[in-house]
């Protein structure tokens, strides 16, 4: 057994006749010096302090209110150590502010604190060092309460706009400042809030006044999928440790509409010339409309017979072959081409100059009405009753409101898909040439067909009936 050790013998027994706070300065000084000077371990110094705390306390009762000189008490405290991982409080450098220490992910924390060098002020400081020890084990790095929504809408903003991938991105015409339309429509209605605030109740109410105001299920789905998203990046930077539960409404099912077979030559003879190039592009090639409008001539690589694609809606380029059909559209139209315009579909002015084509839903939609492929349908209100477009001014009829119901552009790459499967095609080459990345949405867009299903279950009687003499005759 180790003898004791001699100085902090006579510590002791120093501790045993503290009469008055001035006897605990002197004591702590010297036991200070002692082990500065290693004649006394930090662990006795530990357990000669808690001494010095109990004949302190006999002080009080006692009534003695000797005062204690200023650099002794501070001394007292800062050489009152605590143990590993536990921080530690400390006087700042030129001041007669606390300052706290510890650490987080192996990095020291200096935080400057309000509180005084008094006994009140060190109880203080003792809270809020044991709250920043109880953030760092929880894993939380600040303090999330003062996290409002304007905050994180603005946070996952930035990162959009430094993503590759922004092409929602929109800029106000005004104030030029980038903000998302499915995060718009939460400014109204969580501007304010603190983040810590916003949970399933508040986004049910949001989804309310969103329905009462007539937009669609999937609409106010992706307004509340970005807010996810939003949160879920403040988590992911620690700002906030809990992400609430995001509710999700009920969506229609995915649209499987197609252009059904022997209407395609229909349809390019209804619509204008200009138009007839995008669709056999749209229908030969399963591409997206924005794609084929922004096509250039530079994307057309001849000796190849390849349309190369450097930027897609999923980031990656991609190319596409053309052949027959396809190939003899781009030959006209390269023979149609004007300098001043590098667009591969394009139409002409009055003035007989080439310009980029807009929208063309008036013409699309007449042509498809014309063959069948859709409808005009009058918009009923909840009382069954049609409903009237505002009137121009005073003096004009009521015009009831109309939508139209049919073949939309978006379906022809919904066909080229599920033609695709039905010719048997590799699947993993044809999802190179539409781009999608994975099966499951490149599934939705292969609609079943009922003459493909009553020729698998012949092949299935087929099988039966050679392989066991099953026959229904």
């Amino acid at each position: 057994m180790k003898g004791v050790n001699p100085k902090a013998r006579s510590r002791k027994v120093a501790t045993k006749g503290v009469q008055s706070f001035r006897d605990v300065g002197n004591v702590m000084s010297a036991l200070m010096s002692d082990v500065l000077a290693g004649d006394v371990t930090p662990s006795a110094a530990n357990k000669l302090s808690a001494n010095v705390g109990q004949a302190l306390s006999r002080v009080r009762v006692q009534g003695d209110l000797e005062a204690v000189p200023a650099q002794a008490a501070s001394e007292q405290r800062q050489t009152a150590k605590r143990d590993r991982g536990e921080g530690s409080i400390r006087l700042r450098d030129g001041s007669s502010k606390l300052q706290l220490r510890y650490y987080r992910n192996g990095v020291r924390i200096e935080e400057p604190t309000p509180f005084s060098d008094t006994e009140e002020g060190w109880k203080k400081a003792r809270k809020l060092l044991r709250k920043r020890l109880g953030e760092v084990a929880a894993g939380i790095t600040r303090d999330s309460r003062g996290l409002r929504y304007e905050d994180l809408r603005d946070a996952y903003v930035d990162a959009y706009e430094l993503s590759d991938r922004n092409k929602a991105l929109r800029h106000d015409k005004e104030s030029g400042q980038p903000y998302l339309e499915s995060v718009r429509r939460f400014d109204g209605f969580f501007e304010g809030f603190r983040a810590i605030e916003i949970g399933p109740d508040e986004i049910r109410q949001f989804q309310r006044d969103q329905r009462a105001a007539g937009l669609a299920n999937g609409t106010i789905n992706r307004s509340v999928a970005a807010v996810r998203r939003m949160f879920n990046l403040a988590a992911k930077e620690e700002k906030l440790r809990h992400v609430p539960h995001f509710p999700m409404l009920g969506e229609a099912r995915p649209r499987n509409g197609t252009l059904p077979h022997g209407s395609y030559a229909s349809l390019l003879k209804e619509l204008p010339d200009y138009l007839r190039p995008v669709v056999t592009i749209g229908f030969r090639t399963g591409m997206r409309l924005g794609e084929i409008l922004n096509l250039r001539w530079s994307n057309v690589l001849w000796l190849d017979s390849i349309i190369r694609l450097e930027d897609s809606k999923n980031g990656e380029p991609r190319e596409i072959p053309f052949t027959g059909e396809l190939e003899t559209v781009l030959r006209e139209q390269f023979a149609k081409r004007q300098v001043e315009c590098d667009r591969v579909c394009f139409r002409v002015d009055r003035r007989g100059h080439a310009r980029a084509i807009g929208n063309f839903r008036k013409p699309w939609r007449r042509a498809c009405v014309k063959i069948a492929l859709g409808r005009i349908e009058p918009v009923l209100g909840k009382d069954g009753q049609p409903v009237f477009e505002p009137k121009r001014n005073p003096h004009s009829k009521p015009k009831p409101k109309t939508r139209y119901a049919g073949l939309i552009f978006h379906d022809l790459r919904r066909t080229f898909v599920t033609d695709a499967e039905h010719a048997g095609a590799p699947r993993h080459e044809v999802m190179k040439v539409t781009g999608h990345r994975t099966e499951s949405v490149y599934k939705r867009y292969a609609i079943e067909n009922r003459e493909q299903r009553r020729a698998a279950l012949a092949q299935v009687d087929e099988y039966r009936a050679k392989k066991f003499g099953d026959s229904w005759q």
